[in-house]
């Protein structure tokens, strides 16, 4: 039997990256966060080593751990905390 499942709400620390926050990213990223001079930023991932892309949100998970997500996928899922 299929049994469906949401969510749970949790909160998550992100930056959008914009290809001219780089010492914001960096500084964030304990080193988890590496960077070359010609704008490609790469994120060592629990699944490896993952590229992001300009406009790519950098997302600070619930075990520390950071990951890119496409913009997209970053809209729908979260929302700002007020």
């Amino acid at each position: 039997m299929v049994i469906r499942y949401k969510t749970r709400p949790c909160e998550i620390e992100a930056i959008q990256w914009t290809g001219k926050n780089i010492i914001e990213i960096l500084d964030w990223g304990q080193g988890n966060i590496l960077w070359n001079d010609v704008d490609d930023l790469f994120i060592d991932t629990l699944e490896g080593r993952m590229k992001a892309d300009i406009n790519d949100y950098i997302i600070k998970g619930l075990r520390g751990e950071f990951y890119p997500c496409k913009p997209d996928v970053f809209e729908k899922k979260y929302e700002k905390i007020k």
